[in-house]
């Protein structure tokens, strides 16, 4: 699956999640874990956007400091 993919889909899963937050109302048990629910849903959703970063993140981390490197190089020429 393509990193494209994997973004959407997370976004669009997001965008129910959070309309779903939206609109609902506590005003008595059932609606308590209904809320309870959505809550524990919203902790999932983080845990799959933070792993989804995390080796983008690593890749332009590793990207950063071997250009960071190679201008340091180049710059010690002069």
């Amino acid at each position: 699956m393509t990193t494209e993919i994997q973004a959407t889909e997370i976004e669009t899963k997001l965008q129910t999640l959070s309309e779903r937050a939206l609109q609902i109302t506590v005003t008595n048990d059932q609606e308590l874990l209904a809320a309870d629910a959505i809550k524990t849903e919203c902790l999932n959703m983080r845990k799959v956007v933070v792993d989804f970063f995390k080796p983008l993140k690593e890749a332009a981390h590793t990207a950063h400091k071997k250009l960071t490197t190679a201008e340091a190089d180049e710059l010690a020429k002069i």
